[in-house]
């Protein structure tokens, strides 16, 4: 009799270790359209996120173009105190208006515009006589210069005669540089 309880202990032992893995593994298994709506949820979360990862990938790549493009454009404005880009300035229009034929007769600056963030507006008022031809060469130098000169307002007006026009232009730029107060 001692030798049959040796052999079912063990065996007793199997069967409840059995018994416990298979109700701690097994019924998650049996119960029907969790496992499969667990997977589906799962999947769903898994495919929204490599989207939003391919998302952020062209946002970023998006970001880094037009962090070049921010630079460029900054580039082209000037990088002196105010006093001095309005000299640059006035000194580009001089030439500007020499080389297209212009008669400047008074020169009006703008020294304090409205700023633009970390940007300072500076411009100059010109006003004088000129043909048409000059004019327009003059408006399209302006387009060509290596610094961004904005054409802030045109007024025109014809003489008697219609052979020259009376002008008055106010043009603007941006410039961010040390010692601005």
């Amino acid at each position: 009799m001692n030798l049959r309880r040796k052999n079912i202990l063990p065996l007793l032992v199997i069967i409840c270790s059995l018994a416990v893995l298979a109700w701690r593994f097994g019924v998650p298994l049996l119960r029907s359209g969790r496992v499969p709506e667990d997977l589906r949820l799962l999947r769903e979360r898994v495919s929204t996120a490599r989207s939003m990862l391919e998302q952020k990938d062209g946002l970023d790549g998006e970001i880094d173009r037009l962090t070049e493009t921010v630079a460029l454009w900054e580039g082209r404005f000037y990088r002196l105190p105010r006093e001095s880009a309005l000299a640059e300035l006035v000194a580009t229009l001089d030439r500007l208006a020499a080389e297209s034929g212009l008669s400047v007769r008074e020169k009006r600056l703008h020294r304090r515009l409205p700023p633009l963030e970390e940007w300072e507006k500076v411009g100059v008022t010109i006003s004088g006589r000129g043909e048409f031809a000059g004019l327009t060469g003059f408006l399209s130098d302006l387009m060509r210069e290596e610094k961004v000169i904005l054409v802030e307002k045109v007024h025109l007006s014809a003489d008697s005669r219609g052979e020259l026009l009376t002008y008055q232009i106010t043009l603007t730029t941006l410039t961010r540089g040390e010692g601005m107060d």
